[in-house]
């Protein structure tokens, strides 16, 4: 799960459960810096924030959990309880703007792979609220992607050993169910986000029989269509976490 403010990137949980958060400084290039812990080990979460606050919400420890932590993202330190979500996730993704943060939930406490989407104000700790459903995934909402601007958020890529290329859009503050935007470069699983005030790059994630890829495809958030190739990872991965050097 990874959340950032414009000048530190805070990643939170990993691909099998832990606690630990960690920090780098964007401009500045190394190793990630002890942050502090999140309430309860997680993996396969959702990341947002709105510059400030920064939200992990759901995760598998090892079943899905319903739990939302927030930090402080200038502020090292142990994470704090924000709320929960209506059901247990994982496989999930999150996007958010100045106010509100959408998680989807992809894999639910039955193990279904669900369409919903659920928010929250992120000033205001609390429960989470229905948004809207996912639209086009056709059973493989798990393992998208999420990005986002000040309006816009966008999810992209899902499945698992069968996997989709459909990137969907909402209006963060208009609830309602999401948008057709166009298409990946393919077929992707478990691909990571990152996003400034113009463009969102989906990098990394499986191809179908759980294939990794190294490329990186990049869409304009304001412009519907298919998106176009960025370039290269240094190595090809899945199931990471993505953030940028903005804030939104």
């Amino acid at each position: 799960m990874g959340v950032s403010n414009g000048t530190r990137g805070v990643t939170g949980g990993g691909n099998g459960p832990t606690n630990k958060i960690e920090y780098i400084t964007c401009a500045t290039t190394g190793n990630g810096t002890d942050f502090g812990d999140l309430t309860e080990s997680r993996a396969y979460g959702g990341g947002s924030s709105n510059g400030e606050r920064g939200l992990f919400s759901g995760g598998e420890n090892p079943t899905q959990s319903n739990v939302i932590d927030y930090i402080t993202i200038a502020n090292t330190g142990n994470a704090t309880d924000f709320g929960d979500l209506g059901t247990g996730s994982r496989y999930a993704s999150a996007c958010a703007d100045s106010t509100r943060a959408v998680h989807a939930i992809g894999n639910d406490t039955s193990n279904n792979n669900v369409v919903d989407m659920q928010y929250v104000t992120i000033a205001n700790t609390g429960n989470a609220t229905d948004f809207g459903d996912l639209v086009g995934y056709y059973g493989y909402t798990m393992r998208t992607a999420a990005a986002s601007d000040t309006t816009r958020g966008l999810f992209a890529g899902g499945g698992a050993a069968s996997t989709v290329n459909t990137i969907s859009y909402i209006t963060i503050q208009s609830t309602g169910n999401s948008t057709d935007f166009g298409d990946l470069l393919s077929g992707r699983a478990a691909p990571y986000g990152a996003s400034g005030a113009t463009y969102a790059a989906f990098s990394g994630g499986s191809a179908d029989s759980w294939s990794m890829t190294n490329t990186i495809a990049r869409v304009t958030i304001q412009t519907t269509g298919d998106a176009t190739d960025h370039g290269d990872l240094t190595a090809a991965g899945g199931y990471g976490a993505g953030f940028s050097g903005a804030a939104s």
